[in-house]
């Protein structure tokens, strides 16, 4: 639509799956992101105030994320997004580095933990993808994480071993100090940037770095949108949605894709898919990350012994977090888990 333009549509949750899917386009289409700079400015103005207690301070950078824009022509969509995604880094990397320095000019950067990290990467055509949130591929999975805290983290270091986002909440809490009073599915990092962190970390777990495990999920394949088509025994078609979950170690990848009711759409305005029909949906991956091009082939039937190595991990995490459910009133309310989900989150 080249001649569209941009308007400001009013932040609104609905709880009628239609409506809310019709507004999360319609604020993808318009005003649904600030430009890295702006994010900068506000952020080094909230730091310049005077304050004599310690702060918390979440600043979202949309960078190098995809970003429709419905005034460019539909044909020429995907080689922006390819062409922006460098630049985009590269801009986003300088208004980082500005951030930083207004910390430090504040002089704040002494005793302020920060941590920079992404929520997901991006497909620039890996496995026949651009974009992101239906795979569960590397391209999209592997995120930088980079901590800063002179009095903890020696510069320079680097990690060998596995490391997840669910980590980051309980390394800021040992960080500052805090003895957290609950179960957390992560754990702190800070024992890993320790001298001989690799191996504290392993006799303090009892695993050994490249032994760890990290959970995976995308519920991308339960819109509408990338559901799957299926053709009814009438013969007409219809879609079901997917829920794709796994695991991976440092050498090997297991996904299960498994059929999962439609997010953003009315159940009863669709058609009953017949459970033998979503059962034929169920499907098994392994991927050998040691292999050169390794996300492109599926080897689980080449190794069956690693698949059911990998599917008893996933099944205990699947288990562990059925049985944690609701036990911490409070936490995620009801709302919130239908946003997270109308954003791509399960939970």
């Amino acid at each position: 639509m080249p001649g569209h333009e941009f308007e400001h549509i009013e932040s609104e949750f609905f709880e009628a799956p239609d409506r809310q899917r019709f507004f999360i386009l319609s604020k993808a289409l318009n005003d649904s992101r600030r430009e890295d700079s702006e994010v900068t400015e506000v952020a080094l103005a909230w730091l310049a105030k005077e304050r004599d207690e310690p702060f918390f301070l979440w600043v979202h950078y949309f960078g190098p994320h995809e970003k429709p824009d419905w005034r460019v022509a539909e044909e020429r969509r995907e080689r922006r997004r390819i062409g922006m995604y460098d630049p985009d880094t590269e801009n986003t990397d300088r208004e980082v580095g500005r951030l930083l320095v207004g910390l430090a000019e504040a002089g704040l950067d002494g005793n302020t933990f920060v941590v920079f990290h992404a929520d997901h990467g991006e497909s620039l055509g890996e496995q026949g993808l651009i974009g992101h949130g239906q795979l569960l591929n590397d391209a999209s999975m592997r995120v930088p994480l980079i901590l800063r805290y002179s009095p903890r983290v020696a510069a320079g270091t680097r990690i060998s071993g596995l490391v997840r986002n669910v980590d980051i909440y309980p390394t800021i809490l040992d960080a500052i100090g805090i003895e957290n009073e609950r179960e957390l599915s992560g754990e702190s990092l800070l024992p890993l940037v320790a001298p001989a962190g690799e191996r504290l970390w392993a006799r303090l777990t009892g695993r050994a770095g490249s032994e760890r495990v990290a959970y995976m999920e995308t519920y991308y394949p339960a819109h509408v949108a990338f559901a799957t088509p299926v053709r009814l025994p009438s013969g007409s078609e219809t879609k079901v949605g997917l829920i794709r979950r796994g695991v991976r170690t440092r050498d090997w990848k297991y996904i299960r894709s498994d059929p999962y009711e439609l997010i953003d759409v009315d159940p009863a305005s669709l058609p009953q898919v017949p459970s033998e029909l979503a059962a034929k949906l169920v499907r098994e991956e392994l991927y050998d990350l040691t292999a050169e091009k390794g996300e492109s082939r599926n080897v689980a039937q080449q190794h069956p012994e690693v698949v059911a190595e990998l599917r008893e991990i996933f099944e205990i995490h699947l288990a562990e977090e059925a049985a944690t459910k609701g036990t911490v009133p409070g936490v995620v309310d009801p709302e919130m888990k239908l946003r997270l989900k109308a954003l791509g989150y399960g939970g």
